[in-house]
């Protein structure tokens, strides 16, 4: 019987935060093993999501689903604390990817997955309060795919990306009485939007002992309109409730940025039980992930967040 030993050592690993982790990078636990290096390496169903046109190099049919449990643990620092913690919950991201060969050249995938999602809360009373108290958003994605292989080498990818969204913001109001110290925001909406995710996929070398392979994979932004989101104020003064009242509507919408990868995947064969496998990936959005509303009562507010630049480098050794 063959025994399979996955041994994964990091090489580099660059990253910044991003939104408070408003990107899910959880999206296979293989490619987790990986550090999520699988833009040039079709290594299974999963490369639907990192880079449809590899789905060509796979064989058969195949399916890959599974949750992932995470607890965010964040705290802030600021001129005035040297510590903010963030009363985050727990979230459960998942997938599902398929894969199916239809010719020799002609491949076609499906998927659904939550690829933005988060939530963040603070204590009523800090002192960002009137920037922020609550925050959540959580996306599904659903995404057919077609892919063909143009060349013996080269293959193309193409899919398309339905998705779904909600989001809710609380913030305090600079609104005192004798009863309150401030007043509440409550904004909540959802929406549908549709974008796309566009793969090339060229297999520069295969030998007997060495292969090369080259990916390129691009995500578009997705703009998600929250119109006919509810308002809700409350503790407001009640000289006031003309002002804001108690439930009205808003206009708004978030964008979700563009995501752009590339990657390199070099193995060797040592001898007919050890492989050797170089996996290089570089992936960063192409903008900010943006956030705005306009209420009817001609208050316009942005919020902003900032993107992740993330570049690693991964060895995996696969030893039989």
């Amino acid at each position: 019987m063959k025994k399979k030993l996955l041994i994964g050592i990091s090489l580099l690993t660059a990253a910044s935060s991003f939104a408070g982790g408003f990107q899910l990078n959880t999206q296979s636990v293989r490619a987790l093993g990986l550090g999520g290096s699988n833009t040039a390496w079709a290594i299974d169903a999963s490369s639907v999501y990192f880079n449809p046109a590899a789905i060509t190099r796979l064989q058969g049919y195949q399916f890959s689903l599974g949750v992932h449990y995470v607890t965010p643990s964040i705290s802030l620092q600021t001129e005035a604390n040297d510590n903010i913690n963030q009363t985050t919950g727990n979230a459960n991201p998942i997938y599902f990817y398929y894969t199916g060969k239809i010719t020799q050249k002609l491949s076609v995938g499906f998927l659904v997955n939550n690829q933005f999602g988060s939530s963040s809360s603070f204590e009523d009373s800090w002192e960002g309060r009137y920037i922020v108290q609550n925050i959540s958003l959580r996306t599904f994605m659903f995404q057919p795919t077609l892919a063909y292989q143009i060349h013996e080498k080269i293959s193309i990818g193409a899919g398309f990306v339905l998705a779904t969204g909600s989001f809710s913001f609380e913030k305090a109001v600079p609104l005192s009485s004798t009863e309150n110290l401030y007043g509440k925001a409550h904004l909540a909406g959802k929406g549908t939007t549709y974008g796309g995710n566009f793969g090339i996929h060229f297999e520069a070398m295969k030998t007997d002992k060495m292969d090369l392979s080259i990916g390129l994979d691009y995500r578009t932004a997705l703009k998600l309109k929250l119109d006919g989101g509810t308002a809700e104020f409350t503790d407001i003064p009640s000289s006031l409730t003309g002002t804001f009242p108690a439930s009205t509507s808003f206009k708004g919408g978030l964008t979700l940025p563009s995501v752009a990868s590339a990657g390199l995947k070099f193995g060797y064969k040592i001898n007919d039980n050890l492989d050797l496998s170089v996996v290089y990936d570089f992936t960063t959005p192409l903008g900010l992930l943006m956030i705005h509303w306009r209420l009817t009562l001609k208050t316009l507010t942005h919020q902003t967040l900032k993107p992740l630049k993330t570049g690693k480098m991964f060895l995996h050794i696969d030893l039989e």
